[in-house]
């Protein structure tokens, strides 16, 4: 009899788990230079009576690219840290952030006391090339205020930025020069679920009060 009950239950799993479901949206923001401003349309999840919105997931999937150069101007040989870095952060409605991704490359440099030049090279400077990070950072989010906010007909206008915020350090007196350029992927992923009993949860819950009356 256990194994009966045991059956009936599993088979009322399996059912609800058989009317989960996502639905996807991506849009692409091509290299290009920082800073960038602009808006993203996605559609509001809106599949009617019968279904209902359980999470929202914001994904941005973050790339930096560019070159930096310093000079140190000290007198004394010192340690350049370098942080070639962009933050990327997409918005609600309301300016409040959703995901923020944080590509960052970083690189060091022994720098001999100033040269006498500041030409970014010699002993007391450098410039490197070709740097480039990635990071993907995912935000999930069950709240009701959220599910509400992207649930309706029609579209909603979420705000997106890419910010350089490349930085240089370890010397007193230290010129530093950055070009930065940035690049992502944003997705959007409503996760939903069938409010409506299908037949065979009807049939399960039934055979399951069935087997508990001939427990009893």
């Amino acid at each position: 009899m256990f194994k009966k009950i045991l059956f009936g239950l599993m088979l009322i799993a399996s059912t609800s788990a058989a009317n989960a479901a996502i639905i996807t949206q991506s849009q692409t923001i091509t290299q290009q230079s920082t800073n960038i401003n602009t808006s993203l349309i996605f559609n509001l999840f809106n599949l009617g009576p019968g279904f209902e919105l359980t999470k929202v997931s914001f994904t941005i999937d973050g790339d930096v690219f560019g070159s930096a150069s310093v000079e140190s101007r000290d007198s004394e040989p010192s340690t350049i840290d370098i942080e070639l870095s962009v933050t990327l952060t997409l918005f609600d409605p309301s300016n409040s952030a959703l995901v923020i991704s944080i590509p960052l490359f970083s690189q060091s440099f022994n720098a001999t006391a100033f040269d006498g030049v500041i030409d970014f090279g010699g002993t007391s400077g450098a410039t490197f090339t070709g740097l480039n990070a990635s990071q993907s950072v995912t935000e999930s989010y069950t709240d009701a205020a959220t599910l509400a906010e992207f649930t309706g007909p029609g579209v909603i206008s979420l705000g997106f930025t890419a910010i350089g915020t490349s930085s240089g350090s370890g010397a007193g007196n230290l010129v530093s020069e950055f070009s930065t350029q940035a690049s992502g992927d944003i997705e959007v992923v409503y996760e939903y679920r069938s409010t409506v009993v299908s037949e065979p949860s009807i049939v399960a819950l039934f055979g399951l009060g069935l087997l508990a009356s001939g427990g009893m």
